[in-house]
């Protein structure tokens, strides 16, 4: 990266054995080309997963409700059937 000159070091101040990884403005350049299409793309489609998501969810909960009833109505019977 530093080759290609999207990035430079710089001294560390705090720390004189290490050094800072910063961005060049043609770093920034290239960062900003590649990030701002992923960002608009996971804007667009977040909403979308969210809602598949959330359908999912309350499928996958009516399915354990109604097993768990299932189970609640075989357990008071095996209960009440020994009485």
């Amino acid at each position: 990266m530093s080759q290609k000159e999207y990035v430079f070091l710089e001294k560390n101040n705090k720390d004189g054995r290490s050094k800072l990884i910063k961005l060049t403005e043609k770093g920034k350049k290239y960062t900003t080309d590649i990030l701002e299409p992923l960002e608009m793309v996971e804007e667009k489609e977040s909403p979308t997963l969210i809602m598949k998501e959330g359908e999912r969810l309350l499928e996958l909960s009516e399915k354990f409700n109604q097993q768990f009833r299932l189970y609640l109505r075989e357990i008071g019977k095996e209960k009440y059937d020994t009485i």
